[in-house]
C-alpha cells in the first residue's frame, strides 16, 4: 500500500511539473522498454481524470514532440505505437496518435499540391506525386480527395478583383475537377 502511494504521489507531482524530465531518457531505458512502460501508467493514470485533449496539451506544453522516442530503437514506428496502447487498454492515445499522423501527412500533400500547381507541373506528374504520397502514408481515398481539393483551391490567387472571382473559380473547379477525374482510383 505504501508502494501505490509514493506511486501515486509521483504521478501527482508529474502532472504540476509536465513531462519534462522525461526529456533526460537515456538509450538503455528505452532499450529495455523501461520508459514506455512507466509513460503508460503516467498515462493511464492521468486519463483517469483528464481527457485526452488535456493530455495532449500537457504534452505539448512539457515539449515532448514525439511518443516514439520512449520506445525503443527497433520499434520506433507508428505501428508499434498503435499497437502497445490499444494492447495496454489505451485506445484514445493510439487514436490520438493516428489522427496527429494523418494531419502531418496531409498538410504536407496540401503544400506539395499547391507548390507544383503553381510550378505549372503537368497533371501527369501532379497525379504521379499524388499517388506515390498515398501509397507511402496509405491516406484514405476520401482524405486524398479533401487533400486535393484544399490543395487545389489553395494554390490559387484569390486577391483578384471581385467581379473576377466568379470566373476565377469556375476555371479553378474546371482544372481540379479535371485532375480528379484523371486519377483512376488504386487498386488496394
Amino acid at each position: 500500500m505504501q508502494l501505490v502511494s509514493r506511486v501515486w504521489s509521483r504521478i501527482t507531482w508529474l502532472k504540476t511539473v509536465g513531462f519534462a524530465p522525461f526529456l533526460r531518457i537515456n538509450h538503455s531505458t528505452c532499450a529495455s522498454d523501461v520508459a514506455i512502460s512507466v509513460v503508460t501508467i503516467i498515462f493511464r493514470s492521468y486519463l483517469v481524470d483528464q481527457s485526452m485533449d488535456h493530455l495532449s496539451a500537457t504534452l505539448k506544453r512539457g515539449g515532448i514532440k514525439d511518443l516514439l522516442a520512449f520506445f525503443p530503437p527497433n520499434k520506433r514506428e507508428g505501428k508499434y505505437l498503435e499497437e502497445h496502447f490499444r494492447k495496454e487498454g489505451l485506445p484514445q492515445v493510439a487514436d490520438w496518435w493516428a489522427k496527429k499522423q494523418y494531419a502531418v501527412v496531409k498538410e504536407g500533400i496540401i503544400k506539395d499540391l499547391s507548390e507544383m500547381l503553381e510550378g505549372e507541373d503537368t497533371t501527369e506528374q501532379v497525379i504521379a506525386a499524388i499517388r506515390t504520397r498515398q501509397e507511402e502514408s496509405s491516406i484514405p481515398e476520401s482524405e486524398l480527395i479533401l487533400c486535393i481539393w484544399q490543395g487545389l483551391m489553395g494554390s490559387v490567387d484569390w486577391s483578384a478583383r471581385p467581379d473576377q472571382i466568379e470566373g476565377l473559380a469556375l476555371r479553378e473547379v474546371t482544372v481540379g475537377t479535371l485532375h480528379l477525374l484523371a486519377m483512376k482510383p488504386i487498386a488496394n
